[in-house]
């Protein structure tokens, strides 16, 4: 499988991107400008056993988010391949930042991708913003990584509040219900529950939606959101530019009574048109979060809606 995969990144990115698996005899690595391939790298430490690895990494790549995927795959592949293909990792999702302009969501999805490998779990550290590329609560995400890796380890899962769905129902004229359901996996409680509390350097906390809806079935693609983010909303209106005209694709505004109850949120929504997808924290500093009982945060996700 990692010649096969390999060979996939290679051809949808091109050798440039993708560093060879095995170094290459015709090669001279002495040269200061070639690097020695990261698997080779690895098998210097093979003698040592280790258990499973925590990856906290990502701010440098929040531009080219298109290719974070098929790059983490790549440090599977070579981890695994040295310390066996069952290796527990465990990746975390990066704080937002001033600078990091709209970039950060999509990042996000690039990193979430990685769980669709085996034995591949995932913590956050979105909600933990201060301003700053690396905020200061290092002890908060050391203790979401022990909780998500615990998991992993013991139940072979990843940890956290599941989405199952997500559901839109007329209720009258002027508004719609919109229904998500989730499942739960909680370790040392016979019972979780989820709330909404502030991020970590909130000002305006729950006071500012988690949510973004889209009446469009399919909004935008958002591959490079730089080219079709209003910057200054703080991601609170996504546009495609059409001529002269602009169409706002996503909003946030419309949202009311935001209720959750033990497995479910439902809050309703002002609009003359049903919602067609759902977005949760695709900001770079979300204001209000969504906790179970552990003060673990529901991972960013985003989704399509059903009618009812």
């Amino acid at each position: 499988g990692i010649n096969a995969e390999y060979m996939g990144c290679i051809k949808k990115f091109g050798p440039a991107v993708c560093m060879p698996l095995f170094p290459d005899n015709n090669v001279d690595y002495s040269n200061a400008n070639m690097k020695l391939p990261v698997l080779h790298q690895f098998v210097a430490f093979a003698p040592y056993s280790i258990s499973a690895m925590v990856w906290y990494q990502g701010e440098s790549d929040r531009s080219w988010n298109v290719l974070y995927p098929c790059r983490f795959q790549q440090l599977m592949i070579r981890l695994r391949y040295v310390w066996g293909d069952q290796l527990p990792i465990v990746i975390t999702l990066v704080a937002g930042f001033q600078y990091s302009y709209g970039t950060i969501p999509f990042l996000h999805e690039a990193q979430l991708n990685a769980l669709n490998a085996k034995f591949t779990s995932a913590s956050t550290a979105h909600d933990l913003w201060n301003g700053r590329i690396h905020p200061p609560f290092k002890n908060e995400v050391g203790r979401r990584l022990a909780l998500v890796l615990r998991h992993r380890i013991q139940f072979k899962e990843q940890y956290g509040p599941q989405f199952i769905k997500g559901t839109v129902s007329r209720v009258n004229s002027t508004y719609f219900r919109v229904q998500l359901y989730f499942k739960f996996h909680a370790i040392g409680h016979s019972r979780t529950t989820l709330f909404m509390n502030g991020t970590a350097s909130c000002t305006i906390c729950c006071k500012q939606s988690p949510f973004h809806l889209s009446n469009l079935k399919h909004p935008t693609t958002d591959e490079i959101p730089t080219k079709s983010i209003v910057i200054k909303a703080g991601l609170k209106y996504d546009i495609m530019h059409f001529g002269s005209t602009d169409i706002i694709h996503w909003y946030n505004n419309s949202i009311h009574n935001i209720e959750i109850n033990d497995k479910s949120i439902e809050f309703l929504v002002e609009s003359s048109n049903p919602p067609k997808q759902l977005r949760y924290h695709y900001m770079d500093q979300p204001q209000c979060g969504i906790y179970d009982n552990n003060w673990m945060p529901i991972l960013p996700f985003q989704i399509n809606l059903t009618s009812i």
